[in-house]
């Protein structure tokens, strides 16, 4: 079994918040073992439609950046090629993982949420979001709403919650 600081931390990015109606445009991944980053994953994922407006606002991804990408029946199996064998780390990950298994992927592996850690370790918080987050932690990011961004964001936040947790399981146990 792989030490709680081994995972795959994964971000997608959408056209929208429906997996039934919209598609991925981004998926980023970073794979942690023994709490050190060794290996990236980033693709961008062509949804055979316009990306709306509001999205590429928000995430700075244009039709012209996915116009010559794989679709995403070819990207899925290469992401989950980089993962295997690791548990899924994600911030709301259900809604990442919704996607994913919206186009017939059925990922039935073990994954963590951020989010409920958080709730747990930090209850004094008005919010679990990401961006709260990595404000709370004073973590450093280039671009948000990126998934490779995003999800390097989602492995440090997770790392300093795993040491908030040791910390108080050894205050517990003196």
């Amino acid at each position: 079994m792989k030490s709680p600081d081994t995972f795959v931390s994964f971000d997608v990015e959408t056209t929208g918040l429906d997996p039934k109606n919209n598609e991925i445009i981004e998926i980023g991944a970073v794979k942690v073992e023994n709490g050190e980053f060794v290996e990236e994953y980033s693709e961008f994922v062509n949804p055979g439609r316009p990306i709306p407006d509001f999205i590429t606002h928000l995430t700075g991804i244009s039709d012209s950046d996915v116009a010559g990408a794989d679709s995403i029946r070819t990207i899925i199996p290469t992401f989950l090629d980089f993962a295997d064998g690791y548990v899924l780390l994600g911030q709301n990950v259900s809604f990442d993982i919704s996607f994913l298994n919206n186009k017939r992927t059925v990922y039935k592996g073990p994954y963590i949420d951020n989010i409920e850690l958080a709730r747990i370790l930090l209850p004094q918080l008005h919010s679990y979001s990401l961006e709260n987050l990595i404000d709370y932690f004073n973590i450093t990011t280039k671009d948000r709403h990126r998934a490779f961004e995003d999800a390097k964001a989602t492995a440090e936040v997770f790392l300093l919650l795993l040491d908030i947790r040791h910390r108080n399981c050894q205050v517990a146990f003196t």
